[in-house]
C-alpha cells in the first residue's frame, strides 16, 4: 500500500475545517496577521527563511533532509498503521510513515514539511502532535505532547532558530536563557 492517500474531497474540507476551528487559522500574506494561527502550548515555532534564500537546487536537498527527519519522528508519534493528515493549500493526504515509499525523493512527498509556496500541516488524527508550515512568514510551528520534544533533541537543518515559543516571541533568536 502506498504511504500517501489522496483525501477525498469532504475528507480535506473537514479537516482543513478541524483544523481551522481548533487553531483559527487565517491565510495571509500580510506581515501584520501573523502568525497564521492561534500557536498552542506545548509548541515551538522556527524561523526557516533560511531556505528562501537560495534557489530551488539548493532547497530541494534540504527539503529532502528535513522530510527524513520529520520521517523519523512522525514514526516515533504514531504506530504502525497510525496516519497524518499532510496538507497544502490545494490538496490532502492519509500519510502512513511507516509504510514503503521512497521518502528520500522530495517528489514522492505529497506534501513536504517546508512550506513551498503553500501553508503545509501534518497533523495526527487527534489533533495531538504536529506542525504548520507558513511560507510567507518562513517558519515552522511545531506543537504536540510529543513532536517539540523529538525536534529540540535532534533538530534537522534549518530548525536551529525557535522565534516563538507557546506563541510568545522571544527577546532573541537563540535557545540562550529560555527556560
Amino acid at each position: 500500500m502506498d504511504a500517501w492517500e489522496e483525501l477525498p474531497p469532504h475528507e480535506y474540507d473537514r479537516a482543513w475545517g478541524l483544523f481551522t476551528a481548533t487553531f483559527r487559522f487565517r491565510p495571509s500574506i500580510h506581515k501584520q496577521d501573523w502568525p497564521g494561527i492561534v500557536e498552542p502550548v506545548s509548541s515551538t515555532t522556527y524561523d526557516i527563511s533560511e531556505a528562501y534564500e537560495h534557489d530551488d537546487p539548493w532547497l530541494r536537498p534540504i527539503r529532502g533532509t528535513v522530510n527524513q527527519s520529520f520521517l523519523t519522528y512522525f514514526r516515533t508519534i504514531v504506530p504502525p498503521g497510525g496516519w497524518f493528515y499532510a496538507m497544502d493549500w490545494h490538496v490532502g493526504w492519509r500519510f502512513y510513515p511507516h509504510r514503503d515509499f521512497d521518502s528520500r525523493d522530495v517528489r514522492a512527498w505529497g506534501v513536504s514539511v517546508l512550506p513551498h509556496g503553500d501553508y503545509t500541516v501534518f497533523l495526527t488524527p487527534d489533533l495531538r502532535d504536529g506542525l504548520f508550515g507558513h511560507p510567507w512568514e518562513g517558519s515552522v510551528c511545531i506543537f504536540g505532547q510529543t513532536l517539540p520534544g523529538l525536534v529540540k533533541a535532534n533538530p534537522p537543518a534549518l530548525f536551529n532558530k525557535p522565534v516563538r515559543r507557546d506563541g510568545m516571541s522571544f527577546p532573541t533568536t537563540g535557545e540562550r536563557g529560555l527556560p
